[in-house]
């Protein structure tokens, strides 16, 4: 009898050292702005906003482009030796370019086995549409001149390119039948197919649609309201977190901070200063109104419903707390704090009452 009781006295030890455990593993709200806002910020108009509704609408189109990504593992691409270059056309080309005047061609300005769509071809203007009409096999010369903004180099001068067409290449559809949905993608008709596809755009493009209604009327109200003054403490925190993520970067490819700036953003160290001080300032301001928003609609999470939330992206994830730290180098708090994660989360709860007051626009 006593060595029963020992025992479950022993079990009850151990569950609740694990309960308190698994309690210490929780989350916490985190503490911000938590103090009287209405010294820094005049909340602007929340009830009423009007906004435009977002179409959302599933056609045929959507469908027939969602199957041609999903296929596309399936797509085999033929070489065409022969026929003219169209619009519409994808080919393979060489080519090597020099600017009028040289000589020689440039290494940066040359390439060889390039695949180029010619409707959307990434190339500088007037390129790919000087190929249209040449014929696979042909080599000739083309005229173009670099956008003024091109680069401090060759903006604005002109330059001449050799470009030959190796081939044009056609894309290949698979046959959609029953038989290869049913084999590659477990259902059993076409149609069944296009159905399932049809319900997950609609739900996508619904979520879309709402999260773009949702900033609309953020936005207003992000706009009719003023600041007063800026907290100092977080305005220095955000000028901070951004000076020490370009100081990383810096150090990371192994330069001088101001090195960097000059020669990856184009400011002197002074001139950065002006832009990290206008981010901090409408990031603060942002968080000045979604946190007056949460006071006024009396909106507070609890630490329950926030440690629910992150298990819930975990969850969604398929990995738990202890999974995420060892694969991320850090715990899903860490990582939340990094990436504001409670601010996305207080802005859901708060827009979702924020838009039961607002009116669509007819």
């Amino acid at each position: 009898m006593n060595k029963k009781r020992s025992k479950v006295t022993v079990l009850v030890a151990i569950l609740c050292v694990v309960s308190l455990l698994a309690g210490c593993a929780k989350s916490k709200v985190p503490k911000r702005y938590d103090y009287d806002l209405s010294k820094y910020i005049t909340l602007g108009q929340y009830e009423g906003v009007t906004y435009d509704p977002v179409p959302h609408e599933v056609t045929d189109e959507d469908i027939d482009n969602e199957i041609y990504d999903r296929i596309y593992y399936y797509i085999e691409t033929e070489e065409i030796k022969e026929g003219k270059v169209e619009a519409d056309s994808f080919v393979n080309i060489d080519y090597a370019g020099k600017l009028v005047g040289e000589t020689e061609p440039r290494d940066t300005m040359t390439a060889e086995d390039q695949d180029i769509d010619i409707a959307d071809s990434g190339m500088i203007p007037g390129f790919a549409e000087a190929i249209i009409g040449h014929e696979v096999g042909e080599t000739f010369d083309i005229h173009v001149t670099f956008p003024e903004d091109y680069n401090e180099e060759l903006g604005g001068k002109e330059a001449v390119f050799t470009i030959t067409v190796n081939y044009l290449t056609k894309e290949n559809l698979p046959e959609l039948t029953d038989e290869f949905i049913k084999e590659n993608y477990g259902y059993d008709t076409l149609d069944d197919f296009k159905a399932a596809i049809r319900e997950e755009l609609a739900e996508t493009k619904e979520q879309d649609a709402i999260s773009q209604e949702q900033e609309q009327v953020f936005s207003k109200i992000l706009e009719s309201s003023e600041v007063i003054e800026y907290p100092e403490k977080e305005l220095e925190e955000k000028k901070n977190q951004m000076k020490e993520t370009y100081q990383e970067y810096a150090e990371m490819y192994g330069m001088d901070y101001g090195d960097f700036l000059e020669m990856f953003i184009g400011y002197t160290e002074e001139q950065f200063d002006e832009e990290i001080t206008a981010y901090a300032e409408n990031t603060v301001k942002q968080e000045l109104v979604l946190y007056s928003l949460a006071k006024a609609l009396g909106i507070k999470v609890s630490n329950k419903e926030y440690s629910d939330f992150l298990d819930g992206l975990l969850e969604d994830a398929g990995l738990d707390r202890e999974v995420f730290e060892e694969e991320y180098g850090m715990t899903i708090d860490e990582y939340a704090e990094d990436y504001n994660l409670y601010e996305s989360y207080l802005y859901e709860l708060i827009m979702d009452k924020v838009m039961e007051k607002s009116v669509a626009n007819e």
